[in-house]
C-alpha cells in the first residue's frame, strides 16, 4: 500500500487493484517525513553557512555601523537555527512520550 497525502486528504492506494480508500483528516497528521527532514536539513545548512560568514565578517569589519548591521543579521540566522532545532526536538520528544 502507498499512502499519498494531498492537502488535507490522505489516500491509501492498494497496489494489487484499482481500489483506494479515502481518509479525510480535519488536521494534517503531525509528523515529520523524510522529505521534511531533508528540507529542514537544507535550511539548517544554509543558515549555518550564513551564520558563520556573518560571524567572521563581524570580526573583520572596522566600521561600527556595519558591525551593528552584521550582528543583527547574525542574530537572525542564529534564531533561525534554533527554530529548526526546536521543531526537530519537539517532534522527537513527542515520539519518545508515545513509546
Amino acid at each position: 500500500n502507498i499512502i499519498l497525502i494531498i492537502s488535507n486528504f490522505c489516500y491509501i492506494i492498494n497496489l494489487e487493484g484499482d481500489e483506494f480508500m479515502e481518509l479525510n483528516y480535519k488536521k494534517v497528521p503531525d509528523i515529520i517525513t523524510g522529505k521534511d527532514l531533508d528540507y529542514l536539513s537544507d535550511i539548517f545548512n544554509w543558515n549555518m553557512c550564513a551564520y558563520k560568514f556573518t560571524y567572521d565578517a563581524i570580526n573583520n569589519v572596522e566600521t561600527k555601523e556595519l558591525v551593528d548591521i552584521l550582528k543583527e543579521i547574525n542574530n537572525t540566522y542564529y534564531d533561525n537555527l534554533n527554530e529548526i532545532l526546536d521543531i526537530i526536538n519537539e517532534k522527537g520528544e513527542e515520539n519518545e512520550k508515545k513509546n
